[in-house]
């Protein structure tokens, strides 16, 4: 699993001009992975036990210019896609997930 998982992100280096934003990639992953909470860029302090200089790597992570949201899109669907469960159903793509619904408490909120 280890070994699988290294050689999915390593193929992602490309999609990043400078070393340092992709290892905060692969951190930023790793800790959707292995995360137990989901409260932003402070449950990522928290699971790799960064202080403040750490928060503000991840916060100009996010901004940063080293990295383009369409060209990381476009290497992710390509990754999906080589993998061997794809399944593709009358010309349309079929994913499936496992993620968790928490219910919104606001009163007219939509969905």
């Amino acid at each position: 699993m280890l070994s699988y998982l290294y050689e999915a992100l390593e193929g992602f280096r490309k999609e990043f001009t400078r070393e340092r934003t992709w290892l905060l990639f692969v951190m930023v992953i790793l800790g959707f992975i292995a995360s137990n909470e989901m409260s932003g860029v402070t449950s990522f302090c928290r699971f790799w036990l960064l202080n403040d200089s750490g928060y503000n790597s991840f916060i100009n992570f996010f901004r940063s210019t080293a990295w383009d949201l369409a060209s990381l899109m476009k290497h992710w669907f390509v990754f999906v896609m080589s993998q061997k469960c794809t399944l593709i159903s009358q010309g349309y793509i079929v994913t499936f997930g496992d993620h968790t619904y928490v219910p919104r408490e606001g009163r007219r909120m939509p969905g």
